[in-house]
Protein backbone atom coordinates (compact mmCIF):
# COMPACT_ATOMS: atom_id res chain seq x y z
CA UNK A 1 0.00 0.00 0.00
CA UNK A 2 3.28 2.61 0.48
CA UNK A 3 4.16 1.65 -2.86
CA UNK A 4 1.55 2.92 -4.27
CA UNK A 5 0.54 5.75 -2.34
CA UNK A 6 3.85 6.80 -3.17
CA UNK A 7 3.66 6.96 -7.25
CA UNK A 8 0.01 8.75 -6.71
CA UNK A 9 1.65 11.50 -4.46
CA UNK A 10 4.74 11.50 -6.97
CA UNK A 11 2.26 11.50 -9.85
CA UNK A 12 0.04 14.56 -8.25
CA UNK A 13 3.59 16.14 -7.18
CA UNK A 14 4.60 16.30 -10.89
CA UNK A 15 1.52 17.13 -12.30
CA UNK A 16 0.77 20.02 -10.38
CA UNK A 17 4.94 21.13 -10.88
CA UNK A 18 4.19 20.85 -14.82
CA UNK A 19 0.77 22.44 -14.57
CA UNK A 20 1.77 25.16 -12.25
CA UNK A 21 4.87 26.04 -14.91
CA UNK A 22 2.10 26.11 -17.51
CA UNK A 23 0.49 28.80 -15.70
CA UNK A 24 3.06 31.17 -14.77
CA UNK A 25 4.32 30.87 -17.99
CA UNK A 26 1.37 31.67 -19.95
CA UNK A 27 0.82 34.36 -17.62
CA UNK A 28 3.67 35.93 -18.33
CA UNK A 29 2.37 36.28 -22.04
CA UNK A 30 -1.43 37.45 -21.33
CA UNK A 31 -2.30 40.71 -20.29
CA UNK A 32 -2.12 41.10 -16.39
CA UNK A 33 -3.28 44.39 -15.38
CA UNK A 34 -5.22 47.47 -16.84
CA UNK A 35 -4.21 51.09 -15.40
CA UNK A 36 -7.37 52.74 -14.06
CA UNK A 37 -6.19 56.05 -14.86
CA UNK A 38 -5.07 55.65 -18.44
CA UNK A 39 -6.39 52.12 -19.73
CA UNK A 40 -3.00 50.96 -20.78
CA UNK A 41 -2.79 47.09 -20.38
CA UNK A 42 0.72 45.83 -19.29
CA UNK A 43 1.57 41.52 -19.85
CA UNK A 44 3.60 39.69 -17.33
CA UNK A 45 6.89 40.11 -19.01
CA UNK A 46 6.55 43.41 -18.96
CA UNK A 47 5.80 43.58 -15.07
CA UNK A 48 8.21 40.82 -14.49
CA UNK A 49 10.88 43.64 -15.87
CA UNK A 50 9.67 47.06 -14.10
CA UNK A 51 9.42 44.95 -10.81
CA UNK A 52 12.76 45.64 -9.87
CA UNK A 53 12.47 49.67 -9.52
CA UNK A 54 8.38 49.05 -7.45
CA UNK A 55 10.52 46.77 -5.21
CA UNK A 56 13.05 49.42 -4.28
CA UNK A 57 10.92 52.36 -3.90
CA UNK A 58 8.44 49.76 -2.05
CA UNK A 59 11.26 49.16 0.33
CA UNK A 60 12.58 53.21 0.55
CA UNK A 61 9.24 54.06 1.44
CA UNK A 62 8.74 51.72 3.64
CA UNK A 63 5.62 50.26 1.75
CA UNK A 64 5.95 46.63 1.68
CA UNK A 65 2.66 45.85 0.10
CA UNK A 66 4.10 47.41 -3.46
CA UNK A 67 7.32 45.41 -2.92
CA UNK A 68 5.91 42.02 -2.11
CA UNK A 69 4.59 40.57 -5.87
CA UNK A 70 7.69 40.98 -7.37
CA UNK A 71 9.22 38.67 -4.65
CA UNK A 72 6.84 36.20 -5.74
CA UNK A 73 8.45 35.84 -8.92
CA UNK A 74 11.77 35.67 -7.39
CA UNK A 75 10.34 32.86 -4.72
CA UNK A 76 8.32 30.98 -7.14
CA UNK A 77 11.81 30.44 -9.11
CA UNK A 78 13.47 29.54 -6.33
CA UNK A 79 10.93 27.13 -5.31
CA UNK A 80 10.12 25.48 -8.80
CA UNK A 81 14.05 24.54 -8.77
CA UNK A 82 13.72 23.11 -5.27
CA UNK A 83 11.17 20.99 -6.44
CA UNK A 84 12.53 19.79 -10.15
CA UNK A 85 16.08 18.96 -7.92
CA UNK A 86 13.92 17.19 -5.43
CA UNK A 87 16.21 18.72 -2.56
CA UNK A 88 15.54 20.80 0.50
CA UNK A 89 12.11 19.49 0.86
CA UNK A 90 11.60 21.76 3.82
CA UNK A 91 12.78 24.74 2.39
CA UNK A 92 10.73 24.29 -0.64
CA UNK A 93 7.76 24.11 1.68
CA UNK A 94 8.54 27.42 3.24
CA UNK A 95 9.57 29.13 -0.17
CA UNK A 96 6.22 28.15 -1.48
CA UNK A 97 4.50 29.32 1.16
CA UNK A 98 6.16 33.02 0.86
CA UNK A 99 5.62 32.90 -2.55
CA UNK A 100 1.89 32.29 -2.24
CA UNK A 101 1.44 34.75 0.34
CA UNK A 102 3.58 37.46 -1.88
CA UNK A 103 1.17 36.72 -4.68
CA UNK A 104 -2.04 37.01 -2.71
CA UNK A 105 -0.85 40.10 -1.41
CA UNK A 106 -1.25 41.39 -5.29
CA UNK A 107 -5.02 40.89 -4.79
CA UNK A 108 -5.22 42.53 -1.66
CA UNK A 109 -2.99 45.32 -2.52
CA UNK A 110 -2.70 45.79 -6.82
CA UNK A 111 -0.84 48.90 -6.66
CA UNK A 112 1.75 49.26 -9.62
CA UNK A 113 4.44 52.26 -10.53
CA UNK A 114 3.15 52.83 -14.01
CA UNK A 115 3.50 55.81 -16.68
CA UNK A 116 6.17 58.30 -17.31
CA UNK A 117 6.43 60.02 -13.48
CA UNK A 118 5.98 56.02 -11.74
CA UNK A 119 3.85 57.08 -9.53
CA UNK A 120 1.99 54.06 -7.84
CA UNK A 121 -1.61 54.15 -9.10
CA UNK A 122 -4.47 51.42 -8.32
CA UNK A 123 -4.84 48.95 -11.28
CA UNK A 124 -7.32 46.25 -11.97
CA UNK A 125 -6.35 42.40 -12.37
CA UNK A 126 -6.81 40.64 -15.41
CA UNK A 127 -6.40 37.14 -16.42
CA UNK A 128 -2.60 37.12 -16.39
CA UNK A 129 -2.91 38.04 -12.70
CA UNK A 130 -4.99 35.35 -12.27
CA UNK A 131 -2.87 32.83 -13.69
CA UNK A 132 0.08 33.88 -11.84
CA UNK A 133 -1.75 33.90 -8.49
CA UNK A 134 -3.55 30.46 -9.30
CA UNK A 135 0.18 29.30 -10.39
CA UNK A 136 1.78 30.08 -7.24
CA UNK A 137 -1.31 28.32 -5.39
CA UNK A 138 -0.59 25.25 -7.31
CA UNK A 139 3.16 25.45 -6.68
CA UNK A 140 1.98 25.35 -2.91
CA UNK A 141 0.23 22.24 -3.07
CA UNK A 142 2.77 20.42 -4.80
CA UNK A 143 5.12 21.60 -2.50
CA UNK A 144 2.89 19.96 -0.21
CA UNK A 145 3.08 16.49 -1.58
CA UNK A 146 6.58 16.88 -1.99
CA UNK A 147 6.49 16.81 1.17
CA UNK A 148 6.22 12.72 1.59
CA UNK A 149 9.02 12.37 -0.94
CA UNK A 150 12.57 11.27 -0.42
CA UNK A 151 15.09 13.77 -1.04
CA UNK A 152 17.39 13.08 -4.24
CA UNK A 153 20.59 11.18 -3.33
CA UNK A 154 23.41 10.92 -5.13
CA UNK A 155 25.56 7.78 -5.72
CA UNK A 156 28.62 7.02 -4.76
CA UNK A 157 30.66 4.94 -6.70
CA UNK A 158 32.38 2.75 -4.66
Amino acid sequence: MGLVSYYIKSIVTNSLFWFALFLYLLSLVNISITSSQSGEELRGYELLFIGGIQTYFGFVTFNILSALPWFGNIVMFLTFLLIYSKQSKKFCLISALFGMVCTLSFLYSPYAMLGQDMRLIIVKENIGAYLWVISSVLLFCSALFAQEMPNKTLKQDK
